[in-house]
């Protein structure tokens, strides 16, 4: 079994946190992200945990991101305690741009 992080301080720059999982690799310097799709989660996507410790025994990083657009409806919490209703119902597309540049530079 690989290295595998549950990080959960995260945010995006509109002040939504959002999890991701982290399989880590001896090198640093390739690391794969991957962010599910609608409706879907971090938690039940027996795909993204294959390949993760596949990449990772590989020597390759890889991030599984959550983005707001997860479950049909949730609340995501912000920075200021409180919480946005969110979910794919309520999806913005453009919005989700937040949610890559999350992974990217986390």
């Amino acid at each position: 079994m690989s290295n595998v992080s549950f990080i959960n301080n995260c945010y995006t720059i509109d002040d939504l946190r959002l999890p991701l999982i982290h399989f880590e690799s001896r090198k640093k310097d390739i690391c794969v992200i991957f962010i599910h799709g609608m409706c879907q989660t971090i938690i039940n996507n027996y795909f993204a945990i294959v390949l993760g410790n596949t990449l990772s025994q590989n020597n390759i990083g890889f991030l599984y991101a959550h983005n707001r657009g997860h479950s049909i409806e949730n609340n995501l919490l912000t920075k200021d305690g409180n919480y946005k209703r969110c979910g794919c119902m309520y999806e913005i597309f453009e919005d989700c741009i937040f949610d890559i540049d999350l992974a990217i530079y986390f």
